[in-house]
């Protein structure tokens, strides 16, 4: 029987993981949750499992789920002696993707996520008597402000876009030093958007605040000059099927995958005229586009917050993030990667097949925005 810890559970990831292990009828998964006590932690796990798999799939599932209450951000993962040792007696591999995805945390507090989080999850990794593997999802974005961003460890001095890259990039320095020890496997994927065939994600993400750009609904149809920029996106079910082969695959240890797009990165400037098509098809109105330089468009920026409403106003503060990926041309390496994964079949989608399922789950469900055109 494989049995696995998994951290990060009740993330976007981290659920979609969760489902893609529990559809194994020989894996058993214990869930790291976070909680002010036992009951807590057991209501989460529960409603998790309801809202992942519905109450009949939950009730099925149920004897294989086994919800723990810890911190990654503490020592022995926040447990109890007695917990933590039966814990590593219990496990066979380890999936870490927990994470604080904001990307402007102070500096401190994004390094107590990422690399003190990171540094206990070793540290449990080293005690599990039989571990098998160990998987680590990392972000395509510790390459910072590299023009080119290799399928290794990187060690060479760079600029970072915000303390979560940077947080990021120092947890990989400690993984880095494992990985002669652990059977690990680094996943740095991009961005991740739901499942190709249903659109389905758990959670909606940057990508989706960027297509609200994109159609000029954030903006009242002010976007700024989008030229050759690219976002690199991949499907939240391929990103979960190279998890799981990387977790059967015991010679994957000491790899580092990029689970990206690479050079077949959509143009923003044909994600643009996509997404202004599927919001129209989905009834909703989108402005007369008026594009400027990003420079004039950053000084639009406060005059254009000041008098949005405030749901508005906390989406517009996000955009110098989309603006500083904008600025950039940068190319992630995926040739070893595409090359191990297609020996099994699996193959990335282009972005073409799956985004509009992806767009149109989202405004199915996307809530009514005032200040929306």
């Amino acid at each position: 029987m494989t049995h696995v810890l998994l951290t990060g559970a009740t993330g976007a990831l981290g659920a979609a993981i969760l489902e893609g292990l529990l559809a194994r009828d020989d894996t058993a998964v214990s869930l790291l949750l976070r909680g002010p006590d036992d009951a807590a932690v057991a209501r989460r796990c529960d409603e998790l499992l309801d809202g992942l798999l519905g109450p009949e799939g939950a009730a099925a599932a149920e004897s294989r789920v086994r919800a723990v209450r810890g911190d990654i951000t503490h020592e022995r993962l926040g447990l109890e002696p007695a917990a933590h040792d039966g814990l590593a007696e219990r496990c066979t591999h380890v999936v870490h993707c927990a994470a604080q995805i904001r990307m402007n945390l102070p500096r401190e507090a994004a390094r107590a996520a990422a690399v003190d989080g990171t540094a206990h999850v070793l540290d449990f990794a080293r005690a599990v008597r039989n571990l098998r593997k160990l998987e680590v999802v990392s972000t395509i974005g510790v390459g910072g402000r590299l023009p080119e961003v290799p399928e290794e460890w990187l060690d060479r001095p760079r600029a970072f876009h915000n303390t979560y890259e940077e947080a990021k990039a120092e947890a990989e320095t400690l993984l880095r030093r494992a990985a002669d020890e652990l059977p690990l496997t680094v996943h740095r994927p991009s961005m991740v958007v739901g499942d190709s065939r249903t659109g389905r994600v758990r959670a909606f993400q940057v990508f989706y605040h960027l297509c609200e750009f994109l159609a000029g609904v954030r903006s009242r149809g002010l976007v700024p000059r989008l030229g050759d920029a690219r976002v690199d996106t991949v499907p939240m079910d391929w990103f979960v099927r190279t998890v799981l082969w990387s977790l059967d695959h015991a010679d994957a240890a000491g790899h580092v995958l990029h689970e990206c797009a690479g050079p077949e990165a959509i143009l923003l400037r044909e994600l643009q005229p996509l997404v202004r098509e599927r919001f129209r098809a989905a009834g909703l109105s989108v402005p007369l586009l008026l594009p400027l330089p990003a420079w004039s468009f950053r000084l639009l920026l406060g005059p254009l917050t000041l008098v949005a409403p405030p749901k508005l106003q906390r989406a517009l503060k996000t955009a110098p993030v989309f603006l500083d990926y904008l600025e950039e041309r940068r190319l992630f390496r995926t040739e070893r990667t595409r090359e191990l994964l297609a020996a099994d079949g699996l193959e990335l989608p282009p972005p073409a097949a799956y985004l509009p399922v992806v767009i149109d789950y989202y405004l199915q469900r996307r809530p009514a925005r005032r200040g929306s055109t």
